[in-house]
């Protein structure tokens, strides 16, 4: 039986979404409750980058020199974009009950704002329409 790289392989994502995320002052400020001034527009236009950070570091480690055999499996493509989505969910939670708290409060609402959940189907239906799709172009190119 051989080896499961995928451990090693996204140790190596979320340390390159981790380093990318440190690196974002408006996060870390976010993060650490200083959300003076901080409004969900903000937290969306912060979300946008979360995503952009993962998906680099996707692409980043999901290359040749990392994949075994050179070749993204279904398994690891599948396992990856999943586990890094699930943490930019968090994340991008965080930052919307932090700073939505704070508007609350501002109001004197004393409503706890609820997270939403993730959605692993729906993320795994896009992962699906992607893999059929470069499937099919795969077999284009073989024709």
């Amino acid at each position: 039986m051989e080896k499961d790289v995928y451990p090693e392989l996204y140790e190596l994502i979320k340390k390159e979404f981790d380093s990318k995320v440190s690196k974002n002052k408006s996060i870390q400020k976010i993060l650490a409750n200083n959300v003076k001034g901080k409004t969900l527009s903000d937290v969306s236009l912060l979300a946008n980058d979360i995503g952009m950070y993962a998906a680099e570091s996707l692409i980043d480690v999901l290359d040749e020199d990392h994949l075994p055999d050179g070749v993204l499996y279904f398994n690891i493509l599948e396992r990856s974009v999943i586990d890094i989505m699930e943490e930019v969910h968090k994340l991008v939670n965080q930052m919307f009950v932090i700073v939505q708290t704070n508007i609350d409060q501002k109001q004197k609402i004393g409503i706890k704002p609820i997270e939403s959940k993730f959605n692993k189907e729906r993320l795994m239906d896009v992962i699906n329409k992607v893999a059929h799709e470069e499937s099919e172009v795969q077999d284009e190119e073989q024709e």
